[in-house]
């Protein structure tokens, strides 16, 4: 089951969006997923579209959208991330982001903390062909080979 959106974002479950929480829902309730991934990718254009502005009389449903964006990359900004890895940076934050958002869903974190469901972060490296996997244990990004095996 997947869904896909725009940056990958997951709504917090008391945002004013249903989709994501609703496929949530009916994914874990109904079709017994017992592992939620959350992927971004270094070709992200949801994380880009907040580095040029976005006319709200045009795109005011995009611009509301990548509000969900905005928490990684005032983190970039509070912590001076260099300009030649703030971008991967930024992803990454972004999905650790949404995992958060995802443990805002009573179903995911009633899966989560009865061993049911597993929560993961992951970075596709679009030019390495690399997935990246979040260990939210120490809070590093490993190779999913070396994170899971083959």
């Amino acid at each position: 089951f997947e869904i896909r959106n725009i940056a990958n974002c997951v709504p917090p479950s008391d945002a004013n969006d249903d989709s994501v929480g609703a496929a949530v829902e009916y994914a874990l309730a109904h079709l017994g997923i017992d592992d939620i991934v959350v992927c971004g990718h270094t070709g992200c254009g949801g994380i880009k579209a907040l580095l040029e502005p976005i006319p709200p009389d045009r795109e005011a449903h995009l611009g509301r959208w990548v509000d969900y964006t905005r928490p990684a990359h005032r983190l970039m900004d509070a912590a001076r991330v260099p300009d030649d890895i703030r971008f991967v940076e930024t992803v990454k934050a972004h999905v650790q982001f949404q995992l958060d958002n995802l443990m805002t869903y009573e179903i995911v974190r009633q899966g989560v903390v009865s061993g049911k469901v597993n929560v993961h972060g992951w970075l596709y490296d679009m030019e390495h062909g690399e997935i990246l996997a979040y260990d939210p244990v120490d809070g590093v990004w490993r190779g999913l080979v070396e994170m899971h095996g083959s």
